[in-house]
């Protein structure tokens, strides 16, 4: 399943480039007004406004249980 906000620790994150979903990270830490995400380029964690985030055509990849 596939989602485009509200996105949880530890799903996996998709950004659309050269006609692919290409994976970009995983979600880290969750606050209230930011996304914390690790990616392969860069050591730590890349913090992003939520609002931004989920504007720029982003999607989650999680596990319904």
């Amino acid at each position: 399943m596939y989602k485009i906000k509200n996105f949880k620790v530890g799903e996996k994150i998709y950004h659309y480039t050269n006609s692919n979903w290409e994976l970009c990270g995983e979600i880290a830490r969750v606050t209230d007004e930011c996304y914390g995400m690790r990616i392969k380029s860069i050591v730590g964690i890349i913090m992003t406004k939520k609002s931004i985030f989920e504007s720029q055509g982003y999607i989650g990849e999680y596990n319904e249980k």
